[in-house]
C-alpha cells in the first residue's frame, strides 16, 4: 500500500520538495517571534532603548507578513499536487474498472461503485490536499517548538512535555474511534448511493410506482440519511471534546487549584472517547479534592461519596456499593441504565 501511494506522488516529488521546504521556512520563522518578544519586555522596554524597540516590532510584523505569504504558497502548491495526484487516481481507477470482468458488476451494486469514485476518493482528496501537510507542518512546528522552549526556559519546557503523554492517550483513543466512525460512514454513503440509483433511475421509478413502493423506499432513504447524521454528529463531537479537554487539562494543571469541578465532562462522548477521556481526568484528579455533576452513572462509580439529588434535595448519600444495597433511587437509576446494555447484547 506504501509503495502504491508513493508512487502516485513520484511525478510530483520536485513540487512537494518545494512544499516541505516553505513547511520548515515558515515553522522556523514562527519560532523566533518569542525570542523577539523576550527581548521587548526583557531589555528594549526596561532600559527605554526606542530603536531596539522599533526594530524588534519591526521584525514581529516581518515575521508575521513573511509566514502569511509563505503559507499562501504552500497552500496553493501542496492543492495543485493534490489535485493533480486525485486524477491520476481517479483515471486509475476508472481504467481498472474497466478491465474488471462483467461477474463483477452483476454482483456489485452501480451505486456501490459510483460511491467508491465519488465518495471514497474524495476522502481520500481530502487527506493528500490538507491532511498530509497538516501532518508535516505540525509534527515541523512542534519539533522547532521544542527546541524554542529549551532554549527559552528548560524548566517550562520539561513540564510542559511532560503532560504530552496524556494527550497522546486522549488523541489515539478519539482517533480510532473516529475511525471506526468514518468506516461505517463509507458504508451508509454506499448504501444511500445505491438506493438513489436504483430507485430514481427511470426503471427504477417505473418500478416503485408501479408495485406502490414509494413511500416504503422513501421511508427506507430517511432511516440511511438519519444514520448518516448521527454518525457526522458523533465523528465531530469527538474531535471537538478532544480539543476541549486538552485544552482544559492544560488550563487546570497550570492553574493547579485544590478543587477541581468536573460538571457534564463526557456528557456528549460515546462510550469508548469517554473512557479515554476518564483516564485522563483519573491522573487529573490524583491528590485533589473532586466533585463531579453527571448524569452517567459511570462517571462516579469510584467516588468515596456519591450524593443523589432530586429536585433540589439530597435523597441518598454513600458509595457506591453502600447505595445499590438499599436498592433505592441510586439502585434504581443503575438498572435503567444497565437495561440497554442487557438488551443490546
Amino acid at each position: 500500500m506504501t509503495r502504491r501511494v508513493t508512487a502516485l506522488f513520484r511525478p510530483y516529488r520536485g513540487r512537494l520538495s518545494t512544499v516541505l521546504v516553505l513547511i520548515v521556512v515558515s515553522a522556523g520563522l514562527g519560532v523566533v517571534s518569542p525570542f523577539l518578544l523576550r527581548d521587548i519586555l526583557d531589555v528594549a522596554i526596561p532600559e527605554n532603548d526606542d530603536a531596539l524597540l522599533i526594530g524588534l516590532v519591526a521584525g514581529m510584523i516581518a515575521i508575521a507578513i513573511a509566514t502569511g505569504v509563505l503559507g499562501v504558497a504552500q497552500t496553493w502548491l501542496s492543492n495543485v499536487v493534490g489535485q493533480r495526484v486525485m486524477h491520476d487516481l481517479r483515471a486509475q481507477v476508472y481504467r481498472h474498472l474497466q478491465r474488471l470482468s462483467l461477474a463483477f458488476f452483476t454482483r456489485t451494486r452501480t451505486g456501490e461503485i459510483q460511491s467508491r469514485i465519488a465518495n471514497d476518493i474524495g476522502g481520500v482528496q481530502t487527506v493528500v490536499t490538507t491532511t498530509a501537510t497538516s501532518i508535516v507542518s505540525n509534527v515541523t512546528t512542534v519539533v522547532a517548538t521544542v527546541v524554542a522552549m529549551f532554549l527559552l526556559d528548560w524548566r517550562l519546557a520539561m513540564f510542559s512535555l511532560a503532560l504530552t503523554p496524556v494527550f497522546v492517550l486522549i488523541a489515539r483513543r478519539v482517533g480510532n474511534q473516529r475511525k471506526r466512525i468514518t468506516a461505517t460512514k463509507q458504508g451508509v454513503m454506499a448504501d444511500i448511493s445505491s438506493l438513489v440509483q436504483e430507485s430514481l433511475s427511470v426503471s427504477g421509478i417505473l418500478l416503485g410506482k408501479s408495485m406502490g413502493r414509494s413511500a416504503e423506499l422513501a421511508d427506507r432513504f430517511e432511516r440511511e440519511s438519519e444514520s448518516l447524521a448521527d454518525l457526522e454528529v458523533r465523528s465531530r463531537m469527538a474531535g471537538r471534546w478532544m480539543m476541549a479537554t486538552i485544552l482544559a487539562i492544560a488550563r487546570t494543571i497550570l492553574r493547579n487549584p485544590p478543587v477541581l469541578v468536573l460538571d457534564e465532562a463526557t456528557s456528549a462522548l460515546d462510550v469508548q472517547t469517554e473512557r479515554a477521556v476518564e483516564e485522563a481526568l483519573d491522573q487529573l484528579a490524583a491528590g485533589r479534592t473532586t466533585l463531579v455533576i453527571a448524569h452517567r452513572l459511570s462517571t462516579v462509580r469510584e467516588a468515596d461519596q456519591i450524593v443523589v439529588l432530586d429536585a433540589g434535595r439530597v435523597v441518598e448519600r454513600g458509595t457506591h456499593d453502600e447505595l445499590l444495597a438499599r436498592g433505592e433511587r441510586y439502585a434504581a437509576m443503575v438498572a435503567r441504565d444497565a437495561a440497554p446494555a442487557l438488551s443490546a447484547s
